[in-house]
């Protein structure tokens, strides 16, 4: 006697011929198999339904053998997989043996869903289809590690494209940026010395144009991720707060704009017009979602924790780590959008609308990136969005730096080291340095700055370096000034961003980083608080 949970393979006494003793000692080994197999093996009619199963399979799906005996196929099938059934048992009941093994889906009791891999075998009885034995082999771990594959190469993919078009972009807003110190600039020069009249008029058009220009190479920069941060201690409430009126111009009639803004939240450390320019794109991208009126638009802001399948759907390239976030979040009940939209929505210039429009999306990505932020999309087709930007709270003390206000009457003195090599910049830097009452010394490359500053013994009271040059470039050549005893203070020119150019200089330190392109008034308020702060 086999005891239990064992199964009895001995033969039974009685049997007088060794054919049936050895027929029954076959079935003994035959239902072994059948019982104790690891994979799934069931018999079923040609209608589909169920008359053994062993416990493997019920195992696999949840359910007891009696709850299965006598069930369809069907009844277990994903709905999605029920046309590979009908064409199993259409072909089997034509008596096709060619039937190959394929994928499918299983419901399960709890209602989850097990892929596996299905052999079927036609079985005949008197000539006849009769039937067909299954086995069912479980790859829902296989399924869900390539679908994680997929997903990752898909995010490396976008990684890579977003990398090369950050480059580009990156590229040419610096040159451009280079540019643009010039013309501003000499705009400003002109204007305070010869601006009246109808010249005044003309040079305020160039400089604000100007200023747009720069605006989109903010724009460039931010896409590429390389935006220059002025990261501060904000109440993302507050400053939601502070741009209500400019946001309700935004919306148009017919349009509702609501708020539910979390009064007590954790500071974030941003910089407040990227995120004021940010929340701006949410809006305007969720009033274009419904052409027909009607739409309800609500801004939010919170504290949340998410956790790490939550955050798999984190949109930008940050690693975020399963905590609290504080967020900000755009919702509409627009027309959503399908997966393939989803898929491109952050692409430069995709668009649904016209063409030449979709940077804004773009940019807000980099912004969001470049604050080592998240972003979660929840959309459908017809069911609306909600787009959310999740920011790491603040908790550390705010810096103990004095911050000095500009006074545009300030004045310096002593002698100023420019380090740059473009001429139109260069011309542009010192004819400012100048006004401001400084005696400039400019040099064209680093070996040169060098050379100026042993000329002189040191005698300057700081140097403005250019981090980008030919052969030596910022790096290096304050690397060389640091190891010839020059311990002044250095501002760096750079239309990179703050992040990116103290990781390129690494443990060098220096005084401040002054962003291209700067005004007048920018090199005045930085040269002040290095030389009196």
């Amino acid at each position: 006697m086999a005891a239990p949970g064992e199964v009895d393979h001995s033969i039974r006494p009685g049997k007088t011929s060794a054919g049936e003793q050895h027929a029954d000692a076959r079935d003994g080994w035959l239902r072994a198999v059948f019982e104790t197999n690891t994979v799934g093996i069931v018999y079923g009619d040609l209608a589909g339904r169920l008359h053994q199963i062993n416990p493997a399979f019920c195992e696999l799906l949840g359910y007891s053998r009696s709850e299965l005996i006598g069930r369809s196929f069907f009844e277990l099938t994903h709905p999605d997989d029920f046309d590979s059934g009908h064409d199993l048992l259409k072909r089997g009941a034509a008596g096709d043996y060619s039937i190959a093994t394929f994928e499918k889906r299983y419901l399960a009791k709890d209602g989850s869903v097990v892929w596996a891999l299905v052999t079927p075998t036609l079985i005949r009885a008197g000539g006849r289809p009769s039937g067909f034995s299954v086995v069912i082999v479980d790859i829902t771990a296989r399924r869900a590690a390539e679908q994680a594959l997929a997903e990752s190469e898909a995010r490396l993919r976008q990684l890579q494209k977003a990398e090369s078009l950050g480059v580009l972009a990156g590229g040419v807003a610096h040159d451009f940026n280079n540019l643009l110190v010039g013309v501003l600039s000499n705009a400003e020069t002109l204007l305070i010395d010869k601006g009246d009249g109808e010249e005044r008029e003309a040079l305020t058009d160039i400089i604000r144009a100007a200023e747009r220009a720069a605006e989109l190479c903010q724009r460039m920069m931010a896409f590429a991720g390389r935006a220059p941060l002025r990261r501060q201690r904000t109440s993302l409430s507050q400053l939601v707060e502070e741009r209500r009126s400019r946001l309700s111009a935004i919306v148009p009639e017919g349009c509702s704009l609501h708020y539910d803004l979390a009064p007590q939240l954790p500071d974030v450390l941003i910089d407040q017009r990227l995120a004021g320019q940010a929340l701006t794109t949410l809006i305007i991208n969720a009033t274009e979602s419904c052409a027909e009126g009607g739409l309800h638009i609500e801004v939010a802001t919170n504290l949340r924790h998410f956790d790490r399948d939550q955050l798999r759907r984190n949109r930008t390239h940050s690693e975020l780590l399963p905590r609290e976030y504080v967020c900000l979040s755009v919702s509409d009940n627009g027309s959503g959008m399908d997966q393939p939209t989803l898929a491109k929505m952050f692409d430069p210039f995709f668009s649904t609308k016209f063409a030449g429009r979709g940077l804004g999306l773009a940019a807000l990505h980099g912004v969001v990136s470049a604050h080592g932020g998240g972003l979660l999309v929840d959309s459908a087709a017809g069911q609306g969005t909600t787009l959310t930007i999740l920011f790491s709270p603040c908790h550390q003390a705010p810096g103990e730096t004095r911050v000095l206000a500009d006074d545009p009457n300030w004045r310096g003195s002593g002698r100023v080291l420019l380090v740059e090599d473009e001429a139109m910049v260069r011309d542009a830097v010192e004819a400012m340095l100048a006004r401001l009452g400084f005696e400039v010394v400019t040099a064209v490359d680093g070996s040169q700055a060098l050379q100026r500053y042993q000329q002189a013994q040191g005698d300057f009271r700081c140097v403005l370096l250019d981090q980008e040059m030919p052969q030596m470039n910022g790096v290096n050549t304050l690397g060389a000034l640091r190891e010839a005893g020059a311990m002044l203070p250095v501002v760096v020119l750079s239309g990179y961003s703050p992040a990116d150019v103290r990781a390129a200089f690494g443990e060098l330190s220096f005084a401040d980083i002054l962003s291209k392109p700067f005004r007048f008034h920018d090199l005045r308020r930085t040269l002040r608080q290095v030389l009196e702060a």
